[in-house]
């Protein structure tokens, strides 16, 4: 007797002792078997190999059945705690051992066993190998019929049976494995193999087996692409199961014959096969988690034809029958929070997902070996829930997690290499949405390596994802390299939809980086697929190919070809419009999108009409959409009334423009995007200081003071919200918020509050010195060089400055002059002399230093001089100084006429103007008639230029009334008949 609470291993031992002393008793019991079962007693911990009391009888026989049994019941306990190594060990001896015995039979079932741990392990080769074996012998053992006497048929009957269903058992791991392998056609044999050797058979035992074997091959018939042959195979199967009278393996036939329909497209047949399926599983009631497994189905097919209200509601069913704390109510969680993450119901998606990780947690207390993938899965979907909740840090937090438990998976069974790639890939894209960019770049690194490694094809999708996140993190060559790398896979793959996708994300990058025929070259390639998949497959493909159409319209952009951009535009929003239904809340944010771009492109086009059109019937889509979706879709209709209120202003349209802004800042405010809202404050505090300002003020409902108040305080508030910002996420709120605070100077300046400007203008010079960004900081410059005039104060280190950052002479010429114009404006004349000159100095060095120099600045130079000139009381002077200008713009003119002529009329204007000022109205004369000759032929070929005209006419008829010219009153006639055919402000 053992005494109680003896381990395996000390009964091993024991029969270890008795082989030693009775040699001729235990032949099979050699050194070799019994060095192996002390090598494996000593590797293996007590809690591995203990068990219960056992009796130790001196029979060989016995001692051979316990011994393999123990051996057998050993391997199951190390293969439910997930260790295949040790497992694979004690299953290779009881194979050893097996064979010594002679068993045919036992030993096909042992090879069968090792091939589990094998496979595990990913020794798939050996593993086939002893499967094969495993289930030839069992077919051909099954096969022997060597009974004459009746007592000894009905012995071997039993045998058969016991075979029979044993070759049934293992035609199917092999036949998975054969698949796994990449050789269906090899695992339809299998099957074809076990269904030929069982349909001879008349037992009624044997109709069972045959039923497996029929359900098998249709299964197999699906994988090789058969699938009309594999739906009646399928239907067979069912009808067979029928007859033995299995509800559970009715209902989980009709599922396969559901999954088939689904795989050969026809969605509607596989919703009914799973409402059969759900009407099998009810026939016993007994079995919950056969209904609950139909309930499941059921949801699936509702969710594949976009049902997704009835797939709640079967999954509702499917938990209202499952246990409590089971692994499938965890996957019926999992399945219901992706449901409602579709529906919309974001909280409620992420309550459950934590549900079924709580239950997945205990459950791998329980069994780690079992569950530990589910657990890894679930915190994958978890952080996938948390960032549709708008929690990007939890989210990281779940899925490393997900990621530590998928290594600790790949360290005990390497086969699982792909999980963790797949989950790396999942980690990295939480990173990037979390703002990580260079973090979501390693992760997504480790993924497309462990990819590489096991030569799977999902590596063209993860070098496309690291292209993404290197794109974002402004490694732009590596970006290129990594989508060029997934084009090529892509592309020798045949896999359009992912060629199309990768070479969208290529366009973005090297329109990024300036590339611009490249650019055009990848997003045209792209979007020609996507037209090709949508002409193939219809509203599937809809949106893929607008946003592909969308970007070439930014590239035409880019490339200043609006018409071209235009164009692809315009496919895209008809392609949408025909596409989209009220509450189709996808393509109609496309749609929207489409609108508002295409209206930007117009804009730009100058067709400000057309531009309005679209933008009006973008606001009123999204108008539409937010009565869906009010979370989602506020701040894109903030977004739209804030295009609409620019391009109302741009119409004239102030006092609608001031309305819509005013909208646009509120719903900013509602939907909590400070970002948006600084933005939108800063544009009404625009323009409602235009409205309070000069000839505006009293017309727009506030008078000058308050508007301007008003508008300061609009600016206060939006610095603050960037400060906040930019604390948080220097990029990109940090420019911003140096934009706010230069208008911010600017407005002060308006209103003469100089001394208050001075801080604002020099810090945004610090900002844009700080980012380098030197066009900014020029202009940041200028502001302060006309505060610290306006002050008294000197500028000598601000003009300094000026010229250090500015390519040449020349830009800092232009930046004292437009501030020369500007102190002009408030009368500051003298301050204004002193730039000037200090501009024409700079000016007589630059041309010294460039002889071939551009002489337009010099005339911007000498045309601020004449006014100034003339506004001091000395028109003559004024005329000589704008005769130079006059002289540039002929040449100008002379040289490139569509750029220069209109402006040559201006100058011309203004010099007749000065002569006669200076009494000298008989030279005045002839420039003022160049001037309306000049005009005449620009306004018959744009109206848009008539009121100018009229100006000149009225000019020319001044001069000759006081010279009592013949002509005088002709022209003056002809300006009145043009004035009143001007359009009329309303």
């Amino acid at each position: 007797m053992v005494p109680p609470g003896m381990s395996i291993g000390h009964l091993i031992r024991q029969y270890q002792d008795l082989a030693a002393e009775r040699p001729e008793s235990f032949e099979w019991f050699d050194a070799d078997v019994v060095r192996a079962l002390g090598d494996l007693c000593a590797r293996l911990d007590d809690d591995d190999i203990a068990g219960p009391e056992q009796l130790v009888i001196e029979v060989p026989a016995f001692v051979e059945a316990e011994l393999l049994g123990w051996l057998g019941a050993l391997g199951d306990r190390l293969a439910s705690r997930d260790r295949a190594a040790d497992e694979r060990d004690v299953r290779r001896l009881a194979l050893d051992l097996h064979r010594r015995t002679g068993d045919e039979f036992a030993i096909a079932v042992a090879m069968s066993r090792l091939a589990s741990p094998l496979t595990a392990l990913g020794d798939l080769k050996e593993a086939l190998a002893l499967r094969r074996q495993a289930f030839d012998g069992m077919i051909r053992l099954a096969r022997r019929h060597e009974a004459p006497r009746r007592e000894d048929r009905l012995r071997e009957d039993r045998r058969s049976e016991a075979r029979w269903r044993a070759a049934t058992a293992e035609a199917e791991p092999l036949a998975e494995l054969l698949v796994r392998l990449d050789r269906p056609l090899a695992a339809l044999r299998v099957a074809d193999r076990l269904v030929k050797a069982l349909d001879p058979l008349e037992e009624e035992w044997s109709a069972e087996p045959y039923a497996l074997a029929l359900r098998l091959r249709a299964r197999m018939l699906s994988r090789t692409g058969s699938h009309a042959e594999a739906v009646t195979v399928a239907e067979k199967a069912v009808e067979w199961f029928r007859h033995v009278g299995v509800s559970f393996e009715v209902a989980f036939t009709l599922n396969i014959l559901s999954d088939i329909h689904h795989l050969a497209g026809d969605l509607t047949a596989a919703l009914e096969a799973s409402r059969q399926a759900l009407d099998a599983a009810r026939d016993d009631p007994s079995d919950q988690v056969t209904l609950g497994l139909a309930w499941g189905g059921l949801a699936v097919r509702h969710g594949n034809l976009g049902q997704w209200a009835q797939a709640r509601d079967c999954l509702d069913e499917a938990l209202a029958v499952d246990a409590p704390r089971s692994d499938l109510r965890a996957a019926h969680l999992r399945r219901l929070s992706d449901v409602l993450g579709r529906l919309r119901e974001t909280e409620e998606a992420l309550e459950v997902m934590l549900e079924a990780v709580d239950i997945d947690r205990d459950l791998v207390a329980a069994d780690p070996g079992r569950h530990l993938p589910d657990l890894a899965i679930d915190l994958v979907n978890l952080g996938i829930r948390y960032t549709a909740a708008g929690r990007g840090a939890k989210a990281v937090y779940a899925t490393e997690e997900a990621v530590k438990h998928y290594r600790d998976l790949v360290e005990r069974d390497g086969s699982r290499s792909v999980d963790l790639a797949q989950a790396y890939g999942c980690l990295a894209e939480r990173l990037a949405e979390n703002g990580q960019a260079a973090r979501a770049a390693a992760e997504a690194k480790r993924s497309a390596e462990l990819y590489r490694q096991a030569g799977d094809p999902r590596l063209a999708d993860a070098l496309r994802a690291l292209g993404t996140y290197l794109h974002t993190d402004g490694d732009h060559d590596a970006s290129a390299a990594a989508m060029a790398d997934a084009i090529d896979l892509f592309r020798t793959a045949g896999d359009l939809p992912g060629l199309a996708h990768v070479l969208f994300n290529a366009a973005v990058t090297a329109r990024v980086c300036g590339r611009i025929d490249d650019a055009l070259a990848r997003a045209r390639e792209s979007a020609e697929i996507y037209q090709r998949l949508y002409d193939e497959g219809g509203a599937e493909w809809d949106l893929d190919l607008a946003d592909a159409l969308r970007l070439l319209g930014g590239i035409w952009e880019e490339a200043r070809q609006f018409e071209h951009a235009i164009t692809s535009l315009d496919r895209a929003v008809s392609l949408l419009e025909r596409a989209y239904r009220p509450g189709d809340t996808d393509r109609g944010e496309q749609l929207a999108a489409t609108l508002h771009n295409l209206s930007r492109y117009h804009e730009m086009a100058e067709r400000f009409d057309r531009s309005l059109t679209l933008m009006r019937r973008s606001v009123s889509l999204y108008g539409e959409l937010i009565q869906h979706d009010p979370v989602s879709f506020r701040s894109r209709l903030a977004s739209a009334w804030l295009s609409l209120g620019v391009y109302l202003w741009r119409t004239g349209g102030l006092d609608e423009c001031l309305s819509t802004l005013r909208l646009s800042v509120d719903l900013y405010r509602e939907a909590g995007d400070r970002a948006g809202l600084a933005h939108a404050l800063r544009m009404l505090s625009d323009r409602t200081a235009e409205a309070a300002g000069g000839e505006h003020g009293g017309e727009h409902g506030d008078t000058g003071e308050n508007g301007g108040e008003d508008a300061l305080g609009m600016l206060h508030e939006a610095m603050e919200i960037l400060e906040d910002l930019a604390l948080q996420r220097p990029e990109p709120y940090l420019p911003k918020l140096a934009m706010t605070i230069d208008s911010l100077a600017e407005r002060l300046c308006e209103r003469g509050a100089h001394r208050e400007a001075l801080p604002h203008a020099e810090r945004a010079a610090d900002i844009w010195a700080g980012l380098g960004d030197t066009d900014c900081l020029v202009g940041s410059l200028h502001r302060r060089l006309f505060i610290l005039t306006c002050l008294g104060r000197d500028t000598e280190a601000t003009v300094e400055r000026l010229t250090e950052v500015q390519e040449d002479l020349a830009h800092t010429v232009r930046t004292l002059n437009d501030v020369a114009q500007e102190l002009l404006g408030i009368g500051l004349l003298d301050q204004a002399r002193r730039h000037l000159d200090r501009a024409a100095a700079l000016w007589e060095i630059h041309v010294i230093q460039h002889p071939d120099a551009d002489p337009m600045p010099c005339a911007h130079v000498l045309d601020s001089m004449a006014t100034l000139l003339s506004r001091q009381g000395s028109p003559g002077e004024a005329a000589a100084a704008q005769r130079e200008v006059v002289e540039i713009f002929e040449a100008g003119a002379s040289a490139d006429p569509d750029v220069f002529l209109g402006a040559l009329a201006v100058v011309l204007d203004r010099l007749g103007g000065y002569l006669h000022d200076a009494g000298r109205d008989l030279d005045a004369l002839p420039y003022q008639r160049r001037c309306v000759e000049i005009m005449e032929r620009r306004a018959a070929h744009d109206p848009s230029r008539r009121p100018s005209l009229v100006t000149a006419l009225d000019h020319l008829g001044e001069l000759l009334t006081v010279l009592g010219h013949a002509e005088a009153d002709a022209v003056r006639d002809r300006a009145a008949t043009l004035r009143a055919a001007l359009p009329t402000e309303d």
